[in-house]
């Protein structure tokens, strides 16, 4: 990009820009309720590794966070499986007691034809009440969200 643009910019704007980039910290603490339950919480990503690793460093979120699978490190996107194997593989849990929540509904199509609860989640309305019916629907109590 320095190339490109024919001047030197320091790396740190990069590094400031990963870890501005928008969180949704109603969603974050939602996360955090169920990790206080003691459920295995993952996160499946698109996202570069170094935006991501910089995120994760900057908010301490392996501290809620215990699988974290992004799709560059492994070549698998969430169109296909191997990403949510990994995913599945490093929580240790069995395909249908996992819940995966997206807001695209396309990136749901293959983690519902793996056996696992789905949940699309409108990012744009945020409707936290209905996310915690969803959770209900499948048995899980959110007990202080």
């Amino acid at each position: 990009m320095c190339k490109g643009l024919n001047s030197k910019i320091d790396i740190n704007i990069l590094y400031e820009s990963f870890i501005n980039t928008p969180i949704d910290m109603q969603m974050i603490e939602f996360i955090d309720e169920l990790k206080q339950q003691n459920y295995k919480i993952g996160m499946v990503t698109d996202n570069k590794k170094d935006r991501i690793d910089d995120i994760v460093k900057y908010y301490d979120w392996n501290e809620i966070f215990d699988s974290i699978t992004i799709s560059a490190e492994i070549g698998s996107g969430k169109d296909y499986n191997e990403i949510f194997v990994k995913t599945i593989e490093g929580l240790n849990v069995n395909t249908d007691e996992c819940v995966f929540i997206d807001n695209q509904e396309k990136n749901l199509i293959v983690p519902k034809s793996m056996g696992m609860n789905i949940i699309y989640f409108d990012h744009e309305k945020r409707n936290y009440e209905k996310l915690i019916q969803e959770f209900k629907n499948l048995s899980i109590n959110i007990i202080k969200y």
